[in-house]
């Protein structure tokens, strides 16, 4: 759960700053859907 809250903080914070990592942006990517669907 706490490693949710990880990816759920940088979630927010890739809005200000666009992650470098593509495996990151994926992951963003595939939270964005969760969370929408």
């Amino acid at each position: 759960k706490e490693l949710g809250k990880n990816v759920y903080n940088r979630l927010t914070s890739y809005e200000a700053e666009p992650a470098e990592d593509s495996s990151t942006q994926g992951l963003i990517d595939h939270f964005r859907g969760r969370h929408r669907g």
